[in-house]
């Protein structure tokens, strides 16, 4: 999948402190939507085995195991 084409995974947002999950144009925390070109989309997909200092928390807990 291309990055233009990409709407679901870890992204960044520019004001954003930490990595978002993104999916269906908003984050799962629903603090964040993508507009115009969305996030800036991490380089790994995986979720790690627990929430850490650079992801959000309420993301990591309802994100999958691996986006697609």
């Amino acid at each position: 999948m291309t990055e233009a084409a990409r709407t679901e995974g870890w992204g960044s947002m520019v004001n954003a402190k930490k990595a978002h999950y993104f999916q269906d144009g908003s984050s799962l925390c629903r603090q964040w939507m993508m507009f115009g070109s969305g996030p800036r989309w991490e380089s790994n997909q995986k979720k790690g085995p627990t929430a850490d200092a650079g992801t959000c928390a309420a993301c990591w807990k309802k994100a999958p195991e691996e986006a697609p």
